[in-house]
């Protein structure tokens, strides 16, 4: 777990460095607004990282994520944030939600967008992860003092096998080319099903139709046998 939160800091890292831009991509507000003016609001993160294939391209770093990054490389997180704060993007109520470096609208001076504005859940997340760094994980250890996470502590020291044993079975030479068992039923139920609904639609097509006897009232007359002689 480890290995991957410094991974992942480093492809933040590196993208950022091959956009001149600083780094720090994930989910936040960004540039363009609704006709009331609220900024707009999404996903963005490191495509190499994405499970979205389709996850949008804008350039869009958010201070909030290089607090979260305070518990995995400090030095770079807290360097990342002076460069973040000369670009004025400090308020008087702390970081500003986010920069957008492709938006919408040209801005008049640079290029890039401040968007000065500031979201509860991302400022409770920075203070978060403040107080870890400064207090030695404070926030954790009084979350692990709680009994049923510390029940469950023990799966994070659970040690990843360095290799797992695969076997595979190669079918039998006598049942190559023979249809599995199971789809052989499957096959059968699902004929038997289409036989039974055709049975009932045949079924009820004749009442539908009926056949109605004569107007005497009286049942027709049995055809008479056949003379064999």
């Amino acid at each position: 777990m480890d290995q991957t939160l410094r991974a992942a800091v480093r492809c933040q890292q590196e993208y950022a460095r091959r956009n001149d831009i600083p780094w720090g991509l994930s989910e936040a507000a960004f540039s363009e607004r609704d006709p009331r003016g609220t900024y707009h609001y999404r996903a963005f993160g490191v495509p190499g990282l994405a499970l979205d294939p389709h996850i949008s391209d804008k350039l869009v770093i958010s201070p909030y994520s290089n607090f979260l990054a305070l518990l995995v490389e400090p030095d770079a997180a807290i360097r990342n944030l002076a460069v973040m704060r000369k670009m004025g993007c400090l308020g008087s109520r702390g970081f500003y939600e986010s920069c957008d470096f492709s938006p919408a609208q040209k801005p008049a001076h640079g290029n890039s967008e401040i968007i000065r504005c500031w979201m509860a859940h991302h400022q409770g997340m920075s203070l978060v992860a403040l107080s870890n760094f400064l207090n030695e994980f404070s926030i954790q250890k009084w979350f692990h003092r709680v009994p049923r996470v510390k029940a469950a502590e023990l799966f994070l020291h659970e040690r990843v096998a360095l290799s797992v044993r695969v076997e595979t079975a190669s079918p039998r030479p006598a049942e190559k080319g023979r249809p599995a068992t199971g789809l052989r039923r499957l096959r059968s139920r699902f004929a038997s099903s289409a036989a039974s609904r055709s049975s009932n639609r045949l079924s009820r097509d004749n009442a539908q139709r009926g056949t109605r006897l004569p107007n005497s009232g009286t049942p027709p007359t049995p055809p008479e046998p056949l003379n064999r002689f």
